[in-house]
């Protein structure tokens, strides 16, 4: 077996896509790991003719020195012959589909629900609400009944402390208008089945209904309930918009939210 030269000299011509080392010749990517496997192949080549080098430099047609590629120390052929190979996944194509079009699914139905709440939010604006102050008075209603108490004193302090105290300024808003018993009623059934649905989705037993038995705004618990439940067992139509799931539960007292 003949050594041969310690050095293969090797021309890469980019234009072409070759490695060139005498009368052997290899294909050659275009990036640098395409280069790296093309030294690999070529020095194979080499080993097979009996061949043992230490080194390959390789330069361009004109001659430039442009990589020189060092065999490790240990056995020459054998880490020539290393052939990279691609880690065997344990990842099933079908598991990888299924999971792609479950993820694409629930990315549609996220972007058609921040379509409707840009919806939602600008017709609200062109009736007349004002966003911020909805937004505020939102998050009021979901703090229990000590936090808003709390809040509001703090707001009522820092407002005096700032020369602008809201007590002497209660009188400008003058009496609040009331909705009518119909719409009051309407708002309590949907506040009631709001709840069950977030009590569904955060897994509250079944039998943690917080209305009495019977009542209309049980059963409206108990309809957002199934919903809440189905949604959170993976069951719910993918075709029927749903909330958020891990929205902050309502908390107090839920007849608050049906008393009018």
């Amino acid at each position: 077996m003949s050594l041969g030269p310690a050095t293969v000299e090797a021309t890469w011509d980019r234009a072409v896509g070759t490695l060139t080392a005498g009368d052997r010749s290899v294909p050659v990517a275009g990036t640098a790991r395409g280069l790296k496997r093309a030294i690999q192949d070529l020095l194979r080549e080499i080993h097979a003719a009996g061949e043992r080098p230490r080194r390959v430099a390789v330069r361009d047609p004109s001659g430039t020195l442009r990589h020189t590629h060092h065999l490790p120390p240990g056995e020459p052929a054998a880490m020539a012959e290393r052939v990279e190979t691609t880690p065997k996944s344990n990842l099933p194509p079908e598991s990888y589909l299924e999971h792609y079009r479950a993820i694409r699914d629930a990315k549609k139905l996220q972007e058609q629900a921040t379509a409707q709440m840009r919806l939602a939010r600008k017709r609200a604006k062109a009736g007349g609400v004002n966003l911020g102050d909805m937004d505020a008075a939102i998050r009021l209603r979901d703090l229990d009944a000590d936090e808003r108490d709390t809040h509001l004193r703090n707001l009522a302090r820092y407002a005096a402390w700032m020369g602008a105290p809201l007590g002497e300024q209660g009188s400008l808003f003058g009496e609040v208008e009331k909705p009518t018993e119909k719409a009051a009623a309407e708002h309590a059934a949907y506040e009631a089945r709001q709840r069950g649905y977030t009590d569904g989705t955060q897994g509250t037993p079944a039998d943690g209904n917080p209305f009495p038995a019977g009542t209309p705004h049980a059963a409206e618990w108990a309809r957002g309930y199934a919903d809440g439940k189905a949604f959170l067992d993976g069951t719910a139509d993918p075709g029927e918009a749903k909330p958020v799931r891990g929205a902050r539960r309502a908390r107090g007292n839920p007849e608050d939210a049906v008393k009018h």
